[in-house]
């Protein structure tokens, strides 16, 4: 209901001079004019009465400007009452920016009561750097409304960031802004977390990894790039299979069931493979992703790649073992050497005991062991000997005074200065005095000793004492003199036989080349004889020439082995890293032709490099696969395997077949020149191969052997040693 006051007024004439006429009319007037001013007040009371029941929620006001609407409190009620209850603030501010209401939430946003706030600029309460803002929010808001990003100051100083948007309206006719404002505290820092959040996955070193329900890939951080080497865009959207391998299909379908069950599950190790299909071991944290309401709607896994972790754990467990058994073989031997030391401990003890209660004991022991003693007291320039050490000087007990005259008069002229040397360094360091020498006896003859003596100190540090025993060596001298000239004897024999085995095979590589000329000739004969023309020969003279071609050239093959089994010893060793692996499928290659027509397989395993003359180890693999391949000749499928094994001290490389195999009574003759422990007219060959194979293992300080068994195959093998024996 709306109730209109117009604002009408009557303006009476002016009452003539005395005439009853002119009375009458404004006595008529004022009648009519009190009668609209009694309608008036009733209207009034009306229009009260329904502004009183609520009837009324707005008035229209004519006056010289035109009509007004005013808006009465009751009308406005629900919406001052919405505004009272939202969680934004809400502004409204005059034309002069000054605040003319706010609601509770602006208050609490600036922790101050309202009163404190009304009729205050906005500005007042914005950080001072966003002032230039606010201005511009005004005037865009009075045209068309805005919206701007700032930060307000509450009165305890902490500047909160908030969202202003305006829009202008009239009150009473004059203009004003209304401003929403909104709180961006939580967002900023929802934000803030979200970021810091993508920036532990991004920098993580673990892959981060989000599946959807039916295991799609979602999202792919940069450690999961590095670590299975697909890259995002590779990855995303693709099943998780791609990093699954095939025998943990089922394993991952199990746990994805458990965490779409809303189950976790950390440290979880199994495998999974990269890019290039090498597999990885990883542990896995697997966790739901749920929504708001709780509901699981995908699936987050972080890996970390445990691969070398693995290997190192595995590592540490064998050395631990290793170092376990070391450990309880030590403990044994100290056991042991700890149960003799005691044993000899207490052994001494005894003598100790033994040699104290008697002297005449010791004196029996020194004289049958037939050592000489010896006791000087320094200070007082005492020395005493026992009959044992006159004995070994040459003297008889007790010919002369025990003395170092006496003793210098009998040791070697030769022995004299350097033994004093030996024997002041001792008495100067506190060390145990050992020497031998020579004496010179009165016969002429000559006698070794050895000496071993020590030394009391007094607490000041000087030798108070020395004493010690003397024995006999002479006898035991002369041998080691004797060994010394036949170990001499010896290293010329070595030397001489050295020379006459380089001069044997300076002799075998001329006598081959001299050779290859008349072979080659009768050669030449034979063909001539078979296909000059003209030439008439019967049956048997073709057979016997063609025999002459066929001896001809195994005495040419002959003599080709025998010029490379002279050369092995002739050239020096030209030692470099060999890849031992790759030299064997060179030989392999190069061997096809003994391949051609026959079921054959060749693994060659493995190997581990070694350091060598390339050349010659070439021959040694050469020479090992073609016996391999000809001993397997009558197998309808040759197995030929070549590998390797390693200890501590040394490799092993084998060569393994399938074929006749030998007798290990005949394995003496298996690398003796020329030796064939098979008929010629059942496999070829000069019986060279093995020998120039044995004689380049040994020029690299190394060994070889051989097994097998009569119809099941050999096995050669070979170590080379870490210095090549030139």
């Amino acid at each position: 209901m709306k109730a209109a006051t117009p604002a009408r007024s009557a303006q009476p004439e002016a009452p003539g001079n005395g005439k009853s006429k002119s009375a009458s009319k404004e006595h008529d007037a004022l009648i009519r004019e009190m009668d609209a001013l009694r309608a008036r007040l009733e209207d009034a009371e009306a229009v009260v009465k329904a502004i009183q029941s609520g009837a009324v929620d707005a008035l229209i006001v004519s006056g010289p400007d035109g009509e007004k609407v005013f808006a009465l409190e009751g009308a406005d009620y629900p919406y001052r009452a919405i505004v009272e209850v939202m969680n934004e603030g809400v502004v409204t501010l005059g034309v002069d920016g000054g605040i003319l209401s706010c609601n509770s939430s602006f208050a609490s946003l600036l922790k101050m009561p309202t009163e404190r706030i009304l009729g205050k600029p906005l500005a007042e309460f914005a950080v001072a750097k966003d002032a230039p803002k606010l201005r511009e929010l005004l005037k865009k808001a009075a045209r068309k409304g805005s919206v701007v990003t700032t930060s307000l100051l509450p009165e305890d100083g902490t500047a909160t960031p908030v969202k202003l948007s305006a829009c202008a309206f009239k009150v009473g006719g004059l203009p004003s802004l209304c401003i929403v404002v909104t709180d961006l505290t939580e967002m900023f820092v929802a934000t803030e977390t979200r970021l810091r959040l993508a920036s532990i996955v991004e920098t993580s070193s673990d892959a981060i990894v989000s599946e959807s329900l039916d295991g799609t890939i979602l999202t792919w951080n940069a450690a999961a790039e590095r670590i299975y080497g697909f890259s995002a865009a590779e990855a995303v959207g693709r099943p998780i299979s791609l990093i699954v391998p095939y025998g943990h299909l089922e394993e991952t379908e199990m746990i994805g069931e458990k965490v779409r069950r809303g189950h976790h599950l950390a440290g979880f190790e199994t495998i999974h493979s990269t890019k290039s299909k090498l597999p990885i071991r990883v542990s896995l944290t697997i966790s739901p992703l749920k929504d708001p309401n709780g509901a699981v709607t995908g699936v987050s896994i972080i890996a970390r790649d445990i691969t070398e972790r693995k290997k190192a754990e595995a590592e540490l467990e064998r050395y631990r073992n290793h170092l376990e058994e070391m450990v309880q073989q030590r403990t044994g031997e100290l056991e042991a050497a700890n149960a003799e030391l005691e044993t000899r401990i207490i052994e001494r003890k005894q003598a100790e005991e033994e040699l104290r209660k008697s002297g005449e004991q010791v004196r029996l022991a020194l004289q049958a062991g037939r050592m000489g003693a010896w006791d000087w007291h320094t200070p007082a320039g005492q020395i005493a000997w026992n009959d044992e050490y006159y004995r070994v000087l040459g003297y008889e007990a007790g010919e002369v005074e025990a003395s170092h005259e006496a003793w210098a008069k009998r040791v070697h002229a030769d022995d004299l200065e350097k033994t004093q040397t030996a024997f002041d360094a001792a008495l100067k360091r506190g060390d145990e005095y050992s020497a031998e020498f020579r004496t010179c006896w009165p016969d002429g003859t000559v006698h070794w000793l050895r000496v071993l003596g020590e030394f009391e100190r007094d607490a000041a540090g000087e030798a108070v004492r020395s004493y010690g025993v003397v024995m006999e060596i002479t006898e035991k001298k002369n041998t080691e003199l004797r060994i010394q000239e036949l170990n001499d004897e010896l290293q010329e024999h070595v030397t001489t036989v050295n020379a006459v085995n380089k001069e044997l095979d300076s002799y075998s590589h001329s006598v081959s080349h001299d050779l290859r000329t008349p072979l080659r000739f009768m050669n030449r004969i034979a063909h001539l004889l078979l296909h000059e023309p003209g030439a008439h020969l019967s049956e048997t003279a073709v057979q016997q020439v063609n025999m002459i071609l066929q001896a001809t050239s195994e005495m040419a093959k002959l003599i080709e082995d025998l010029l490379v089994f002279s050369q092995v010893n002739r050239e020096p060793l030209r030692t470099s890293r060999v890849n031992v692996r790759r030299l064997f499928q060179e030989a392999a290659r190069e061997l096809g032709h003994a391949q051609e027509d026959r079921c054959v397989e060749i693994v060659i395993q493995d190997l581990p490099s070694c350091n060598a003359d390339r050349t010659l180890l070439k021959e040694v693999a050469t020479n090992l696969l073609a016996n391999a391949l000809k001993f397997t000749r009558r197998c309808e499928t040759a197995r030929i395997t070549v590998g390797s094994s390693e200890s501590e001290s040394e490799t092993v490389y084998f060569v393994e077949d399938n074929g006749v195999g030998f007798a290990m009574s005949d394995s003496d003759g298996l690398f003796v020149p020329f030796q064939r422990l098979h008929k010629s007219e059942d496999f070829e060959g000069s019986g060279i191969g093995l020998a120039l194979v044995k004689r380049i293992v040994e020029r690299h300080g190394g060994r070889i052997w051989g097994e097998g068994e009569v119809g099941k195959g050999a096995t050669f093998y070979f170590a080379l040693g870490e210095e090549p024996a030139e």
